[in-house]
């Protein structure tokens, strides 16, 4: 019943709607008759390019521990494989290195 009254009361303080605006007709702009010739990459620009790629910086949030809050690292995706492939060399090291006295 009030969402009625509310709905009345908005209704009669609006007013009538303004009338729609009149339709507007947009023309596409003219294409040029010969598109642009395509250019393909020689393999040496193709390597640079990949190689650029691989030098930007990739940001992502690393979880820490006793922490809730996660550390943004920041480095090349080079950088990361590196470090993955250290940090699971010297696990693999410190394992390898455990007593086997029992």
């Amino acid at each position: 019943m009030i969402q009625t009254l509310f709905v009345m009361f908005f209704q009669a303080v609006a007013g009538e709607p303004d009338p729609a605006p009149a339709a507007v007709t947009v023309t596409p702009p003219a294409q040029p008759e010969s598109a642009a010739p395509v250019v393909t990459e020689t393999p040496e620009e193709a390597r640079l390019r990949e190689l650029r790629a691989r030098r930007a910086p990739v940001c992502r949030n690393m979880p820490v521990s006793g922490s809730r809050l996660p550390k943004r690292v920041c480095a090349s995706e080079s950088q990361m494989a590196t470090t993955t492939t250290d940090s699971r060399a010297w696990i693999d090291r410190v394992q390898s290195q455990m007593p086997t006295k029992y």
